[in-house]
This record gives structure tokens, sequence and C-alpha cells, in this order.
């Protein structure tokens, strides 16, 4: 049987979540015990932004993915924004549309500023 799911579904956002917490909790449990910083490239709350430009509420978030803010804000002890290079050296940014960064450098810019 096939299937697809649309990546702006709920089952999408619930499985990137849980996906993301898939990746993190293995390295977390194994670095638990000693000081070692452990990076992720993207947390469970970064689907948030994306529900968020999407229309739905910050309700509707915790719901569909089953999380708690409470929760998910203790599970990181700090954040690490990076800036776009759309940001201060725009000749550096790639406009790659078929690769899910459709946004000119401009536009870009602005998303950057406003997250």
């Amino acid at each position: 049987m096939r299937f697809s799911i649309s990546p702006h579904g709920r089952i999408f956002r619930r499985l990137v979540v849980n996906l993301q917490k898939q990746i993190e909790q293995p390295a977390a449990d194994t670095f638990a015990d000693d000081d070692r910083v452990l990076l992720a490239h993207r947390g469970t709350l970064d689907p948030l932004a994306f529900c968020l430009a999407a229309g739905w509420t910050e309700e509707q978030f915790w719901q569909v993915t089953g999380l708690r803010m409470e929760d998910e804000y203790r599970r990181y002890h700090g954040v690490i924004h990076m800036v776009s290079t759309a940001i201060g050296a725009p000749q550096f940014y790639r406009y790659r549309p078929e690769e899910h960064r459709p946004e000119t450098p401009q536009e870009a810019a602005v998303l950057d500023e406003e997250g």
C-alpha cells in the first residue's frame, strides 16, 4: 500500500517532532552524566514556527504534537540562532526553490529579522 503525507498536514508535523526526539535522545542519554554539549540542527520546537506561519495557533501545535511547552523548554539549555547570509552577505545567499529555499535574499532577510 502506498500513501503520501502532506508536509502541511498534522500527521507530518507530528512525525517531524517525533523524529527529532528520536535523533536527540540517544545522544542526550549518552552524555547525561558529563559536561559535554549536544548541538542539534533543529529542535522539537522548530516545527512550531512553520505551523504558525501556516496559520495554526500555538494551542493547535501543542495538541497535534502532544508536546507541552514547559517540557520542551526544559529539553534545551540554549538556542543558537544563525543568521541567514541574506543579511550582511547577500552575495553568498543561494536561491534554490527546488531545494526548499524558495525565498529571494530580500524575503529571507525579512523572515530572519522577524523570527
